[in-house]
């Protein structure tokens, strides 16, 4: 959030110098003083704000947490990846790392630990659904981190410009952080996200019991989201949906001109065409400034 912020403040302080700097000196003194007086800002105020903002969203989470587990799950699992957007998801991470120095065990992360592979489920099914190249480019590697915990690609390349997929995977990361959290999944040492989090999900007594419901909490969190996806392109392009129709209203708006459908050609001189060869100036009528017709 500090980096964010900073940049936004970075941008009015450039276009200001932009604006008052003469443009011999431009290129040297407008980057000068927008880093100079950003840096300032960032230290004093900028960064302070920020961290107060992140200490907001931490003790409001922890107000949920208080209020209602199930709850908590459900507003952490649709907003995770909203916050991963905006860096703010790193105002969790000191809690959870803290309850499990303390108690041994933590369930403040354990609604974020599956919309990775709801991600994933998303990608799935743009990747089998796409027919654009540059898409199916995209969403592989997208689709490979997600895997691994790290769903920025696939949320900036892929999901977010598409919009809807971005929302049910939302939507399903909700249920499934509800989920989590009522099944009393928790994480008894902290580490990455993606598959090198199942070893954090073992009972210090060995049980591999939550280990198991969340393996099959993973597959409903990437099959999910997959079909849902599937099922809303389909209704698309494939059952007269938006899409279809907005492409026939398209047609109707633009019918064939009646000049075309009778193959008329409209002239705005009256004479005649004449080869370039019986044109008195020899030039043209040589061809040296090219083929053509007299008029």
């Amino acid at each position: 959030m500090p980096s964010i912020l900073a940049i936004w403040v970075a941008s009015y302080i450039q276009k200001f110098f932009t604006k008052m700097t003469p443009d011999v000196i431009k290129v040297f003194v407008v980057p000068l003083f927008t880093l100079l007086i950003t840096v300032l800002l960032t230290f004093l105020v900028v960064g302070p704000v920020a961290n107060t903002l992140s200490d907001g969203l931490t003790n409001l989470f922890q107000a949920i947490m208080n209020f209602n587990p199930i709850v908590f799950g459900l507003v952490l699992g649709i907003l995770w990846q909203v916050l991963v957007m905006f860096g703010m998801h790193w105002a969790l991470i000191p809690l959870a790392i803290s309850d499990v120095a303390t108690n041994g065990s933590s369930s403040i992360l354990s609604a974020a630990l599956l919309p990775c592979f709801t991600q994933t489920g998303v990608l799935v099914a743009i990747m089998l659904k796409t027919k654009e190249e540059k898409v199916r480019t995209i969403s592989m590697p997208a689709f490979v981190s997600s895997i691994f915990g790290v769903t920025e690609p696939a949320i900036y390349g892929v999901t977010l410009p598409m919009k809807t997929p971005f929302y049910i995977s939302c939507g399903v990361s909700e249920l499934m952080g509800a989920a989590m959290i009522a099944l009393d999944i928790k994480m008894y040492s902290t580490g990455g996200l993606g598959v090198f989090v199942f070893p954090s999900l073992i009972g210090q007594d060995g049980s591999l019991l939550k280990l198991s419901l969340r393996f099959l909490l993973l597959s409903l969190a990437v099959f999910s989201p997959s079909s849902s996806n599937s099922l809303y392109e389909y209704q698309i392009y494939n059952s007269g949906g938006e899409v279809a129709k907005a492409e026939g209203k398209a047609d109707e708006a633009a019918p064939v001109p009646k000049e075309i459908q009778q193959e008329i050609i409209a002239s705005p001189l009256i004479g005649n065409i004449v080869p370039l060869n019986r044109v008195p100036d020899q030039v043209f009528a040589s061809g040296a400034m090219g083929k053509g017709i007299c008029y």
